[in-house]
């Protein structure tokens, strides 16, 4: 029945957020800026000025501490992740995303993806995609979109891997 369809646009509606926040704030003012809603990122540097670097931090997953820092002008980063998200049942984690092929909790060891990207909304909707895709394959798959990169951490055992895209490492603040 039509009528039980429903389309759930959480997955972008931070990124959707920030990204109207930008246009009017661009239009208003004619200073630098950051905005950031519920992790969801995209900032305003005038480098023409000499504008400061925004420096961003990436949250590692298992601890409160930062895993990488960012430099992040004139972009959008987008983070989606199951580490702040989850309940457990008979020893087993089950994730709050659900992999649409299954309709079940995503069944992997990506605990995060941060994407950058020049706009928030496709960030977002890109680092949700990503995690119930194979890690490889979401490398691939930001390696040919332009002027978009990925930062894709997985677990294995308690070991973290760092996996980026062709021009993430780019942005890492040394």
């Amino acid at each position: 029945n039509e009528r039980n369809i429903k389309i759930d646009l959480n997955s972008l509606a931070k990124g959707y957020g920030v990204d109207i926040l930008y246009e009017y704030l661009v239009k208003k003012v004619d200073v630098d800026f950051l905005i950031e809603i519920g992790g969801e990122i995209r900032t305003k540097t005038n480098i023409v000025d000499n504008g400061d670097d925004w420096i961003i931090g990436i949250q590692n997953p298992l601890k409160k501490s930062l895993i990488k820092t960012i430099n992040l002008n004139n972009l959008a980063l987008a983070t989606s992740g199951t580490y702040n998200n989850y309940f457990e049942e008979d020893g087993l984690e089950y994730s709050h995303i659900i992999n649409p092929k299954t309709g079940y909790p995503i069944e992997h060891h990506i605990l995060s993806v941060s994407v950058i990207a020049p706009d928030c909304i496709d960030a977002d909707a890109l680092a949700t995609m990503l995690m119930v895709v194979d890690w490889k394959d979401g490398i691939d798959i930001i390696n040919n979109i332009d002027k978009t990169e990925c930062l894709i951490i997985t677990k294995n055992k308690n070991s973290l891997s760092l996996n980026y895209s062709d021009g993430f490492e780019d942005f890492i603040v040394e």
